[in-house]
């Protein structure tokens, strides 16, 4: 197979991901890293955005297939467990008042955008099936200054 039918280039549009990527921000992404067992916590990837064509979404990997993620106090807990987020850079994993929950199917996935303040994600509409997901994020091209590759999971937390 082509290399360059393989992945596919996306700029960032926002600030939802905040520090880790910012507006203006060019992507490449592996279109062939959205098998299951290839997507992992920690993870950035793009999402198709149901019922509108064309738009897509760059999120964080959060909670995977058959887990039960749950928002308490200002922490993220996955089945339980106090789950530490490094990425966020000391800023607040949740910001709100009341406790959520949601068990995520055998096929799906929750994201979170970084800047949890600015950032629509599964908090709003729910887990994201794993069909719906686009890539995951392997490098970031634009600006020079920033390239680099992305391999959040096996960095940060030994995967």
């Amino acid at each position: 197979m082509h290399i360059f039918r393989m992945t596919r280039i996306f700029t960032v549009q926002g600030d939802s991901m905040e520090q880790s990527l910012s507006d203006g921000d060019v992507l490449i992404v592996n279109r062939l890293a959205t098998g299951r067992a290839t997507v992992r916590r920690g993870d950035v990837v793009v999402t198709r955005v149901s019922g509108q064509p064309g738009r897509h979404f760059v999120k964080r990997v959060v909670a995977l297939p058959g887990e039960c993620l749950s928002l308490q106090d200002g922490l993220l807990l996955i089945d339980d467990n106090h789950f530490p987020e490094p990425y966020l850079n000391g800023l607040p994993a949740y910001l709100g008042t009341g406790n959520h929950s949601w068990q995520i199917g055998e096929d799906e996935y929750f994201l979170m955008g970084d800047n949890r303040v600015h950032s629509t994600d599964s908090r709003d509409y729910g887990p994201v099936a794993q069909e719906a997901l686009v890539g995951r994020i392997s490098r970031r091209i634009w600006p020079p200054a920033r390239w680099g590759t992305f391999e959040y999971a096996s960095l940060m937390f030994g995967l």
